[in-house]
């Protein structure tokens, strides 16, 4: 993902990381370009660890990306990653992007999104473009809230009572994975538990939700009838490496340990006119009337659920 965004931010130098996209509160370290990427290293003893500023390119001349440090993968044309080129990688990667992630149908799009006119883009676009409501829901946890690594796997419906069951549900709709090991053999893995480190992340469930509100007589863009459907059918359940739940007991020892909310944003699409300059695929979706739930979450508050008096 990350050589993805490179293709397409190719000028974007790096940016201190204050907070997450998701509106969380501030992790207890701070990204900058100065922070040490472990474990790579500089220098063949590994005395020197890799930084974001040490590849850094001065003056008007376009930042780095992935190809030059021979990091090459099959959705970035080789063609593509020479020197002025990059305006053509960036449109071909966004065709792509838009190609595989897009609305899997036309139905689910609408010529007019349900916002306040004084937010919404120029006439042009609105009568070009297609819009669509989002939906997504957003994490933060502790990452090392318990020995070992554990996934959070996310419902739309009852997800069962036997842990063993929930990885082949049909109710569920994503998850968000730990990657850690163990502190002794990982030094790197040590450091982040002394900071103890924050994993934030998030699950986009609007393909899922839309198939499920067929034949409800509502749409993506009834938000009051949407949350009122998340609040009562969407679950969550933890489940720790041993295939046993991690129980709400344990999640409330800290209250934050956990929290999980649902947010919804509208997407202007990519049509086939809009938006296209001159041959190229150039321009990246807007995004509009961007709105946290809570009452979806809420009601699941002793369960990680993010509430009104909680920062986002």
């Amino acid at each position: 993902m990350y050589a993805l965004w490179q293709a397409i931010r190719y000028e974007a130098p790096f940016q201190d990381q204050a907070t997450d996209n998701t509106r969380l509160p501030q992790t207890k370290s701070i990204d900058d370009a100065g922070t040490t990427l472990r474990p790579f290293y500089k220098d063949a003893h590994q005395g020197v660890p890799w930084t974001s500023s040490m590849i850094q390119k001065s003056g008007a001349e376009p930042g780095p990306t992935v190809f030059d440090y021979n990091y090459h993968y099959p959705e970035l044309p080789i063609e593509l990653s020479g020197p002025r080129k990059q305006k053509e990688m960036a449109s071909y990667v966004l065709k792509q992007v838009h190609q595989l992630y897009g609305p899997p149908t036309d139905e689910s799009l609408v010529d007019t999104p349900k916002v306040p006119e004084r937010i919404l883009p120029p006439k042009h676009i609105v009568q070009d473009g297609k819009f669509r409501r989002e939906w997504l829901i957003f994490v933060r946890v502790r990452k090392y809230l318990i020995p070992g690594n554990f996934f959070i796997l996310f419902f739309l419906g009852e997800p069962g009572d036997d842990p063993h069951g929930w990885i082949l549900n049909e109710n569920r709709v994503g998850s968000i994975d730990t990657f850690k090991s163990s502190t002794d053999i990982c030094g790197n893995c040590a450091g982040q538990e002394e900071a103890d480190q924050l994993l934030s992340g998030g699950v986009d469930i609007t393909n899922a939700l839309y198939a499920r509100l067929t034949g409800t007589g509502h749409t993506l863009d009834d938000q009051a009838e949407v949350e009122k459907w998340l609040a009562k059918n969407l679950k969550w359940r933890i489940l720790k490496n041993d295939g046993t739940e991690l129980m709400d007991e344990e999640l409330q020892r800290n209250p934050e340990n956990l929290f999980v909310g649902v947010k919804s944003f509208v997407l202007l699409y990519p049509t086939d006119d809009l938006p296209i300059d001159g041959d190229k695929f150039q321009s990246i979706p807007k995004i509009i009337d961007e709105k946290v739930h809570l009452g979806v979450t809420e009601p699941q508050k002793d369960h990680g659920g993010l509430r009104r008096q909680d920062p986002y």
